[in-house]
Parts: structure tokens; sequence; C-alpha cells
């Protein structure tokens, strides 16, 4: 399953918050609170840092919350 959202912000902002290891919590607000697991990492490239990142998104049962 995908997802698409607008995010009212540039692209080259939106690809700088999404790139900083740092800001990870505040996108993983987005899965309206499930868990955000990355699953795989594949380089993109010879430029250290290039990579593709597979994320799952672990669906939260009510009953276990």
């Amino acid at each position: 399953m995908a997802a698409t959202i607008r995010i009212p912000a540039s692209a080259k902002r939106i690809f700088y918050f999404l790139q900083d290891e740092n800001s990870r919590s505040k996108w993983d607000i987005l899965s309206h609170g499930h868990i955000v697991q990355q699953t795989r990492s594949i380089s993109n490239g010879c430029v250290l840092g290039n990579r593709v990142s597979v994320l799952e998104v672990k669906v939260i049962s009510r009953r276990s919350r």
C-alpha cells in the first residue's frame, strides 16, 4: 500500500527535511501514530549518503495501545 500527501513547501526544502535523520521524529508524525521502521537502505551512486530507504509502517492495533 502507498499513500500520497501534499506538503506546502518547496521540493528542495522537503528533500533536505527528509534527508536529515535528526528530523526523523518530526516526519514520523505523518504515519498517524504508527511505528515507522527502515527495512532496507540501498546505495544509489558513488556519492556517500546517496541512498534510497525502504520504510515500513507498522500498524498498531487499538488493543495493544
